[in-house]
């Protein structure tokens, strides 16, 4: 959770895009060494767009979170730049 306050993201904004904002799975990652996990593309209510990895169900668990960079996602941060 410390790198999400360093990267400005509030935890509030965090999980209300994850509950509301319709989350969209753009990567996933099967054979994870912490777990099947997934990346997803979220937007907050406060309108900011960032990126989050959890494990998958039944113990869905919070790896990361980020703003993506426009340098190393396309324009619409689903994909990357190879």
């Amino acid at each position: 959770m410390i790198q999400s306050f360093n990267r400005a993201i509030k935890l509030e904004d965090m999980a209300e895009g994850i509950r509301r904002g319709a989350p969209e799975i753009i990567e996933d990652y099967p054979t994870d060494p912490r777990g099947p996990s997934c990346l997803m593309l979220c937007r907050g209510p406060s309108g900011i767009v960032y990126h989050v990895v959890v494990t998958h169900a039944p113990d869905v668990r919070l790896i990361t979170v980020y703003r993506p960079d426009a340098g190393r996602w396309s324009g619409d941060l689903r994909r990357r730049i190879q």
